[in-house]
This record gives C-alpha cells, structure tokens and sequence, in this order.
C-alpha cells in the first residue's frame, strides 16, 4: 500500500474526513479472546487518526470514567488510549496485550491525521504459537473501538478515531517514540472579517486579546463564534483569525530564525517539565491559498467573493518538541503576521528566554499531526 503523503496545504478532504463526534466508551467483554499465557509477545506498529475535539488527549488522564450504561458517566472525555486499550482487550484479552505506547502524546483537541504507536500482542491458544496476522488485528482493533452510544452498529468502527495500519515492528525492542527521526505538524488559520459591525476590528481585536482561559497557566487565544462566519466545517478544525490581514512573507522570514536549535523556553508551556529546554527545528513554511467554500455570514453576505477569505497553514517539522511548543510558534508568527511584532523580534524573544515575554499559544482545535517518520522503516511499507 502506497503511503499518503501530505502537502503544506492541508488536504481539505483529510481534514473534513475525521469522524464525527459523539463516540463513548464501552468496556467489552473479553472472556471469548483466550490468550495463550504461555506464548511470547510479538510487536506490532499501529498508525492512528483520530478527532482531536471529542478526546482528553491520547494519554489517559486521572478523572476519566468508561461509560458502562451505569449511573455514572464520564467526568472527562474520553483519552484515545483508553479507547485503543478497550478495543485490544475485546480482541486479544486483558493478558494478550501490553506496552502499548504512541509516538506523540497530542494534548486536547490536538488531532491526529498520522499518528504511530507500537504495542506487544500474544496468540490466542487456537493460534498454536503462530504471531497475529496484522490485517486482522488492524480490522479487529476498527471492529471493537467503540462506535456512537457505545455500540457497534453492524459493525461501525468509532467515528472519531480508528487505526489505519497495522504491520510487525521491525524488532522487539523497536520504539514508536523514541525511534522517530521527525514529527510534522500543521496548524490550520481561518482568517476572516466578521461581517457584523460590533464583531469587527477593533472592538473584536480587543475582546480577542483581552479573555484569559482560567483553566490554563498559558495565555491562550480564543476563537470567535463560528456563526459570525457561517462556516460549519471549521468550527472545531482551524483556528479562526479575524483579521483583514496577514503577511505571510513576513511570517515566513520570521520562521527562519526558529529553524535550528535553540533554547525554546519562550516558546514551550511554563507547565512543561522536561529539563532540557534546547530542541532543533528542521524547518516551518507558511502558506496561504483562498478559501474556495462559499460563505454564508450575517444577513447572506458570501464573505468567499470579498477575496478577503484565506486559509493559511503553518507546517513544523522536527524530531521532538517540548509541551504546546507549536502552538507558541504559531502563536507568534500570527503575531508577525498581523504586523504587532516584526520578524526579527522572534531572536530577541528566543534570547529572552521568557514565556511571559511571548504571545500567546494558538488554540488547540487547529493543530494536526500529520507525519511520523522513522529511519528504514515505514509503518506503510515495512
């Protein structure tokens, strides 16, 4: 199978194509998966999409509850591990999986379009030994994952996460995250006027730099009301700017001073704690197409034939980044390209060495991961 690759332009078709949300979670029953306790591991190599919105983020998180059809229900969203690990217990047993591990661990409402991962699975005692064959743990895993109201319906996969491959891992001790050379990720802004005179710059400018979530230690950006564009599709996928402009050449000559390494403590949370603050970055692009979908706005103004309307990616590749680093970078390079700070600011910030010091972080519903690679091996093409 040929592996997609992806382009600086998010394909459109990818990004509408992550499953709606509404999925729970159901603990299946595994009494019928028999593993053989007595048969070895074998390591397989999954690669996973999933909608970012409807999740905690791909780590399970302390306060997350499985929906069992009981009196008590979730306290938080579901995590895609949480989900993955149901879905191997249904098809192997609790016993005939383990070490299940992902090559990034994406916050909450992070997508994920390309997402590897690795986990150990045993033969079940009819297997004589023999390893799975990874088509049917790859049809099994889409088989079990919860599907809408916790049942699958004729055999409906999960609508906001599924695993799109499954192949042998190239040695047991092979590692989705610590043997990845490069991890791609691109952020998605909608820039747009508000066609409503109270939504429009300056007052919108100023209420949008003005709201500070409690819930974070981060500045974050708020998005403004998807109604205010008449834009179903990008409520929960693209981070909506309202701004009549912003310079991408300019936001392309200040991404060059992020390329290499450097100390990122301006630009990764303050609630980060890995010590080491360095990281290098293999390179950023910014591009801006028109956005080609008609827009229905307040009272039918079609916001698409004003030229006004674009859609800009920022792509970040690297082999590892520190917590909300990209969305810091394009945080600032928004920034730059709004003309409140000039490229050659992003040095004195970097030398800053300061989170205060920098703008804000992009929010999250805008962010994909969409490549993981890895030195001779593709999760594709073994």
């Amino acid at each position: 199978m040929n592996r997609p690759r992806f382009s600086t332009n998010l394909s459109r078709y990818l990004v509408t194509c992550c499953l709606r949300p509404g999925a729970s979670v159901v603990r299946w029953s595994s009494s019928e998966a028999g593993a053989d306790d007595g048969a070895p591991f074998f390591r397989y190599a999954l690669a996973i999409q999933y909608h970012g919105g409807t999740h905690i983020g791909f780590s399970r998180q302390r306060g997350e509850l499985l929906d069992t059809g009981g009196r008590h229900g979730r306290i938080l969203p579901p995590s895609v591990e949480s989900k993955i690990t149901s879905a191997l217990d249904s098809l192997a047993g609790p016993d005939g999986h383990a070490n299940l591990a992902i090559s990034s661990r994406t916050d909450r409402g992070v997508h994920a379009l390309w997402n590897a991962a690795h986990v150990d699975v045993r033969p079940r005692r009819s297997m004589g030994g023999r390893p799975w064959d990874p088509q049917k743990i790859l049809l099994g895993l889409n088989r079990y994952l919860p599907a809408e109201n916790g049942r699958g319906r004729d055999g409906a996969t999960s609508e906001d996460a599924r695993v799109v491959a499954v192949v042998p891992a190239p040695s047991h001790g092979w590692s989705a995250r610590y043997d990845a050379t490069a991890r791609v990720y691109v952020c998605e802004c909608f820039r747009c006027i508000y066609p409503s005179f109270l939504l429009s710059p300056p007052f919108a400018v100023h209420i949008f730099y003005s709201i500070r979530s409690p819930l974070h230690s981060d500045r974050i950006f708020l998005c403004p009301p998807a109604s205010a564009f008449g834009i179903p599709f990008e409520h929960d996928r693209s981070w909506r700017l309202p701004v009549d402009r912003l310079d991408v050449r300019a936001m392309n000559r200040a991404a060059k001073s992020f390329v290499g390494t450097h100390d990122f403590t301006s630009f990764r949370s303050v609630r980060c704690s890995h010590p080491n603050p360095e990281t290098t970055i293999h390179g950023i692009e910014v591009v801006a197409l028109p956005y080609n979908f008609p827009l229905g706005g307040y009272g039918g103004v079609d916001l698409g034939e004003t030229g006004r309307a674009r859609m800009v990616t920022v792509t970040v590749s690297a082999k590892s980044f520190r917590y909300r680093q990209v969305r810091n970078i394009v945080g600032c390079l928004a920034e730059v390209g709004r003309g409140r700070l000039a490229p050659e600011d992003v040095g004195r910030l970097l030398e800053a060495r300061d989170r205060a010091a920098a703008p804000w972080t992009a929010p999250a519903h805008g962010l994909y991961l969409v490549d993981v690679t890895y030195e001779g091996f593709d999760v594709f093409r073994p």
